[in-house]
């Protein structure tokens, strides 16, 4: 109706805009599909589309904002606390544990290196979704990530026709990677 035009200003909607609202239908959909209607689902569309925006944020600017990896941390453990979908214990130590862990290859790479590999913000990301899924489920968030991260960066080498050694320096945005495996996790996990 508007024909790729704002309403107030006129100027053109960028294509991205769609293609976000796209991709949070179709993962609200996805989600509905697995879990039944109930405080779970609404609790994990407001995980997923949060996790989209990160996903965005950090694929369009490498960095995840604290402020909303924080309010997701305090609002799975709160959540998990009041109505669990996973043992609070669970949730605290997904929320602890995947944060020591980034937190130690950041500077086990640093130790080695002498430069950044990982981004504070992957830490604080992983803790977020530890705090909403527990401790049990990270192990195959963080491999499914790992994989799509390793996939995405070869693919990137093929397209832009650079060899391996001409690409170390290049910066893959691994928060994104993080959410969408969350995402694609979320539907397995029984609550």
């Amino acid at each position: 109706m508007l024909r790729g035009k704002c309403f107030n200003c006129k100027s053109a909607i960028p294509l991205e805009y769609l293609l976000i609202e796209v991709l949070t239908g179709l993962t609200l959909v996805w989600l509905a599909l697995f879990i039944i209607f109930s405080n779970e689902l609404i609790f994990m569309s407001i995980l997923s589309c949060t996790l989209i925006v990160l996903a965005i944020i950090d694929l369009k600017h490498l960095i995840l904002p604290n402020s909303i990896t924080y309010s997701l941390i305090f609002l799975g453990l709160l959540i998990n606390l009041m109505f669990p979908m996973t043992p609070f214990l669970y949730a605290i130590l997904g929320c602890g544990l995947g944060y020591l862990l980034f937190f130690m290859i950041e500077k086990l790479f640093y130790f080695i290196k002498k430069e950044d590999g990982l981004g504070r913000g992957d830490a604080k990301l992983i803790a977020a979704i530890g705090s909403w899924v527990g401790i049990d489920h990270l192990p195959f968030i963080i491999l499914l990530a790992s994989c799509l991260g390793i996939l995405f960066f070869i693919i990137t080498l093929i397209i832009n026709k650079k060899s391996l050694n001409q690409s170390l320096d290049f910066q893959i945005p691994f928060g994104t990677f993080l959410a969408i495996s969350c995402i694609a996790i979320i539907p397995l996990i029984s609550y």
